[in-house]
This record gives C-alpha cells, structure tokens and sequence, in this order.
C-alpha cells in the first residue's frame, strides 16, 4: 500500500501461503501480489502444496517439501503433517477396500516417516496393524481406523537434515547477525526533579522567540517616527508581552503533558514572557 519494496518480501509471502494450505480463497490473496513476488519460487511451491492437499494428493505434498522445501517452510508445514497422513490412509482403505493389505516399507516412505519403526509407532495410534502372515505388510480396516486421534506433532530427521546453517542464520538469514548500539532514552528533568531540559520544548520556545522579533519589527515599522518614545515603548512593550504570553502558553498546552504542564506553569510562565518581551523591547529601543 505504501510502495515500499523488500528483498524478502516474496520468502515470507511463500511462509503466508503455506499458514493457509487449507484456504480456497488462498489464490485470490495470491493474485493481489506483485508479479516478481508471484512467480518467485517460495509462492509457487505454496501454492502448488495447496494444491496437493485440496486435490488430496498426499504424496506430491510429502515429495514437494522432500525435494524442494526449505528448511523454514518444511517447519512451517509440519503442523499439517498429522491429518495429511490421517487423511491418506483413510483415502487409501477407501481406495482398497476392507481388510486389503499395503506394503510397509512404501507406506513410510510415501507419508514421510523417517523409517518403518516410526511408521508403525504411528500406525498404531490410528488402529492399522501389522499383517500376521507378513511383517513387511500392513492391514488396511476401515473398521478399526481411529480417525479423530490426537496426535502430538513428532520431529522427523529428514526436516532437520535440512538445516545445515546455525540457529541464529535460520532466524536472521545468512548474513552476520550483529547487536544494534541501545539508544539512550533522553531526561527533560533534573536531579531536584525538575522540568527544565526538554530540547523540543527549547526548540520551540526559541521559534517563537524568533517570531516575536519578527513582529516587533514590524510593528516598528508600522508606527510614525515622530511619536513619542515613551509612547511607543509602552505600546510595543504592551503588545509584544500580550503576544508572547499567548504564545508561549500554547506552546506549553500542545507540548507538555498534564503533570509537565503543572511543573512548567508553577515555574511563572508571565514572568519568563516578561522577560523575553523586555528584552526585545530594549533591543528595538
């Protein structure tokens, strides 16, 4: 919205796509990129591993992030890992029939397990057992698959393979990562609790101060010679004092808080006007 453009920004927009895999509207956000960022390589295998799961194909989703996933995004995917491979195997008793048998060892490889103990670890959570007659084969009963099992996330080595960086380059990216100096936080008060030393304030009081000088000029110039200057001394002292105590008591409502208001009021904001219009009243004399 604001035009500003970072080298990242097609990486994490893969990581925003691969949070919604399950998303139908995911490519109508997709198609509101920028063209470089939708044609990147982290959007294109987000969208193509939303595609696997909405069209059911689980074992292009487990080869995509094998093959071609990082390290962040196979992280990111993870959390799909469990009802991905629930929902396969109900795909595939549907798809073979009851009591049909399905060699182990392509199982495992197919859904991602790191080897066939992991597999059947895991196979026995959701109900599907070994074949009696033959260990390298599992049964597939739809009659004792426990589909709403609640799994908890397990790691699998073939994600941390990838990982061939230190923490701190996967968290902040391959270059050195270096400590910003901490910024020291500015105190308009001093040891008597004070306020008297707010740069912005001073900034400002001496605009005005300025300003003033300005006017007096001005008015000044503005008024015949011939007049008395004892006359025109009264008048411009008058008014420039009238001018700078409304001045400086915005300046004082639109700064400072309520309790710095207070403090600054208490300090006789008049008498300071006072003495800023006295003095540009000797300087004109």
């Amino acid at each position: 919205v604001q035009g500003i453009v970072l080298e990242t920004e097609a990486e994490f927009r893969g990581y925003d796509v691969m949070l919604h895999l399950y998303d139908s509207n995911i490519l109508r956000q997709v198609l509101s990129y920028r063209k470089e960022v939708r044609d990147s390589r982290p959007v294109r295998l987000a969208l193509q591993l939303s595609s696997a799961l909405q069209n059911k194909n689980y074992v292009r989703f487990f080869r995509l992030l094998k093959r071609e996933a990082t390290f962040l995004q196979c992280c990111i995917c993870h959390r799909y890992f469990n009802t991905v491979q629930s929902k396969a195997l109900l795909t595939m008793m549907t798809a073979y029939g009851r009591n049909s048998v399905f060699p182990l060892d392509t199982m495992w490889r197919v859904l991602a397990w790191d080897e066939r103990e992991d597999a059947l670890k895991s196979l026995a959570l959701y109900g599907v057992q070994q074949n009696d007659m033959d260990c390298d084969q599992v049964v597939l009963n739809r009659d004792h698959f426990l589909q709403d099992t609640d799994l908890d996330l397990r790691p699998y080595r073939w994600i941390d393979a990838k990982n061939t960086s230190s923490w701190s380059q996967v968290a902040h990216g391959p270059t050195p990562f270096s400590f910003s100096p901490a910024s020291v936080l500015p105190n308009s008060f001093d040891d008597a609790d004070v306020y008297n030393s707010d740069d912005v304030l001073s900034a400002i009081l001496e605009m005005y101060s300025l300003q003033a000088e300005a006017q007096q000029r001005m008015l000044v110039q503005q008024h015949p010679v011939s007049e008395p200057a004892s006359d025109s001394r009264t008048r411009s002292s008058g008014e420039t004092q009238h001018w700078v105590i409304s001045k400086v008591e915005n300046v004082v409502n639109e700064v400072v808080d309520e309790q710095s208001l207070s403090i600054c009021r208490s300090a006789r904001v008049e008498e300071v006007s006072t003495l800023i219009s006295n003095s540009i009243v000797d300087e004109v004399a």
